[in-house]
C-alpha cells in the first residue's frame, strides 16, 4: 500500500541565507543564481575550476552554507503552489534554554566555540565588534518553533488535502494531476526565529556574563587564565594574534617537542586564525531580523500550547541562560563535570599569578630595552 500524503513541507534554513542585507524581513529573496544553474554548474565542472570562480559566485553571502540556503529557498518557491511549504530561519543556534536539560549542548559552533575557547585560556583575542547584538536563538525554542509551525501553518493556509491510498504506486500521471490540482495550492511562509529585535543581547554583555561565570567556577583543564581582548581592526588583530597566541604556542610546541611529544599549538592557533577570518562577517555586521510571523503565531497559540511548545524569545532570561550556558559548555563540551572543584579554583588563582608575573616581566624588558636604545645626552 503506498499512501501519498503530504500535509506541510518544513525547510530549515538560517536567518543568514540572505547575509547581504541589512534588513530580513520574513520573504524569500532572489538569489544570485537560479537553483538548477548552480546544481549544473556543480556536475559539470571541476572542483578545481568551482573553486576559482566561487568567491565571485557567493559574493555578498558569508559563505558557502549560508549561499547554499539562500539557492534552496528559492528552489522552494517552484514548489509552493503544490503544498503548503514553511521555512523556519533561526539565528545563531545555541544551548537548550528549558528542557529537557538547560544548558545543554552538544558542537563547538558560534558563540559556543568561542566562549569555550576563552574558558580554557585558548583564545585571547578576536575579531569582533563587541557593541553589536549578538543574535542567539536556543536550540529548544527553535525545536518548539518547528513542531508548531505544520500544524499552525496547515490551519492557517486552510488547505483541504488530499489523502489517497494505492495498492500499487501511482503513476507519475496521477501524481502530476494531484500536484497541480486547485485543492492542493498551498502557498509558503518564512519564519525569522531570532533575539535581536525583541530579546537583544550585545556580545560584550554575553561574553561578561559568560567569564563572570567561568572565573567563579572555573574548569579544571584551564590552559592560561582568562583573557579576551576584541578588536574590529584585521591588522591589530594579527598583531594580537602574534603576541597572544602564536608567541606562547611557539614556547609551549617548543616544550612538548623536547619532551617527546607532539607539537600542536601552533597548528590549533592557525585553525583559530582561520576561523576567526571567516565568523568576522558575523561578528563585525548587524542585522535587522523581522520576526513578526513567528510573533503573531505566538499569540494565536492558546495557553496550554504555550506552556508546551515555549518559543517566545522575550521570555528568556539572559541572566539565568548565559549562567547555564557557560555551564553547559564546561560540562558538555569541555567534559569537566568537576563543579565548584576547589582545585581548580587553586589551579586557575595560580595560572592567574603566572599570567601577571610574566607580562610584568615582559613589560619591564621591554622598557629596559627600548630605554637602552634611546641615546643618553653626555654631561
Amino acid at each position: 500500500t503506498y499512501v501519498y500524503f503530504v500535509q506541510v513541507f518544513v525547510f530549515v534554513s538560517t536567518a543568514y541565507s540572505n547575509g547581504y542585507r541589512a534588513d530580513v524581513k520574513e520573504k524569500v529573496y532572489p538569489s544570485t543564481m537560479s537553483p538548477n544553474h548552480a546544481i549544473s554548474l556543480c556536475e559539470s565542472m571541476s572542483e578545481e575550476k568551482l573553486a576559482k570562480i566561487l568567491p565571485s559566485l557567493i559574493e555578498g553571502w558569508p559563505n558557502t552554507y549560508t549561499y547554499s540556503k539562500s539557492l534552496t529557498e528559492n528552489l522552494l518557491l517552484d514548489y509552493k503552489d503544490r503544498v503548503p511549504i514553511a521555512i523556519v530561519r533561526p539565528s545563531q543556534v545555541t544551548s537548550l534554554a528549558y528542557e529537557p536539560t538547560p544548558g545543554w549542548i552538544g558542537n563547538y559552533y558560534g558563540p559556543t566555540g568561542i566562549v569555550s575557547a576563552v574558558g580554557i585560556g585558548l583564545m585571547r583575542t578576536f575579531i569582533m565588534d563587541k557593541n553589536l547584538v549578538t543574535d542567539i536563538i536556543p536550540c529548544d525554542i527553535v525545536v518548539n518553533l518547528l513542531i508548531t509551525v505544520p500544524s499552525a501553518w496547515n490551519r492557517q493556509t486552510q488547505v483541504r488535502q488530499t489523502s489517497q491510498t494505492w495498492e500499487n504506486s501511482p503513476s507519475d500521471e496521477t501524481k502530476h494531476e494531484l500536484r497541480n490540482s486547485e485543492e492542493d495550492k498551498g502557498g509558503l511562509k518564512v519564519f525569522n526565529i531570532v533575539s535581536g529585535k525583541r530579546n537583544p543581547i550585545t556580545y560584550q554583555e554575553f561574553l561578561e556574563k559568560s567569564i563572570r561565570y567561568l572565573y567563579k567556577d572555573p574548569p579544571e583543564n584551564c590552559l592560561w587564565s582568562l583573557i579576551f581582548i576584541t578588536t574590529t581592526s584585521i591588522r591589530l588583530y594579527k598583531m594580537l594574534h602574534i603576541l597572544l597566541h602564536l608567541t606562547p604556542g611557539h614556547m609551549i610546541d617548543t616544550y612538548l617537542t623536547l619532551a617527546g611529544k607532539e607539537p600542536r599549538m601552533i597548528k590549533m592557533y592557525k585553525k583559530i586564525q582561520r576561523l576567526t577570518l571567516v565568523l568576522k562577517s558575523f561578528t563585525t555586521c548587524q542585522w535587522n531580523f523581522d520576526d513578526t510571523n513567528v510573533e503573531t503565531l505566538w499569540h494565536q497559540m492558546d495557553a496550554r500550547d504555550q506552556a508546551l511548545f515555549p518559543f517566545n524569545i522575550q521570555d528568556v532570561d539572559w541572566d539565568d541562560y548565559v549562567d547555564n550556558n557557560a555551564r553547559g559548555v564546561r560540562l558538555y563540551v569541555l567534559l569537566d563535570t568537576h563543579e565548584h572543584s576547589q582545585y581548580a579554583k587553586r589551579r586557575y588563582l595560580m595560572l592567574r599569578a603566572a599570567n601577571l608575573m610574566l607580562w610584568t616581566s615582559l613589560t619591564s624588558m621591554l622598557v629596559y630595552g627600548v630605554s637602552n636604545m634611546i641615546p643618553k645626552s653626555r654631561l
